[in-house]
């Protein structure tokens, strides 16, 4: 086959398989690669609201509250531990409210590559 018929099979390729894929429901969380300073604390607290949140496992459609925190401890120059979680969450289905415990990570972030102006901080994170 020539490349002109290889390219026009991959384009329908790719249109015919795009309805049937989805996208993931909320966007990437990313961490931040840098640490800590040697020897601090850092606590952190937040609220996340999502109105109209859709849970498709439980079925369970409706506005959702969380209450986050999170303890990153330096254990070094080279790493750090990490406690993160939802404290308490809250789900409001139609005049209903439920809550729940939310999901706790623990986790260790080692340095592998310290920041230069050339290169950028890479790190090693293990949840």
């Amino acid at each position: 086959m020539n490349w002109v018929v290889k390219t026009i099979l991959a384009c329908f390729l790719c249109v015919s398989v795009s309805p049937c894929l989805t996208a993931q429901q909320r966007p990437l969380i990313t961490e931040d690669p840098r640490l800590v300073p040697n020897g601090a604390l850092v606590m952190e607290t937040g609220v996340r609201f999502d109105r109209q949140a859709d849970f498709p496992l439980s079925g369970l459609k409706g506005d959702y509250a969380a209450i986050e925190n999170g303890i990153n401890v330096s254990l070094g120059p080279r790493a750090e531990f990490q406690i993160n979680g939802i404290l308490q969450d809250f789900l409001k289905v139609g005049d209903d409210w439920r809550n729940d415990w939310g999901d706790s990570a623990l986790s260790t972030k080692i340095r592998l590559v310290p920041e230069t102006p050339v290169l950028p901080v890479i790190s090693f994170r293990t949840t």
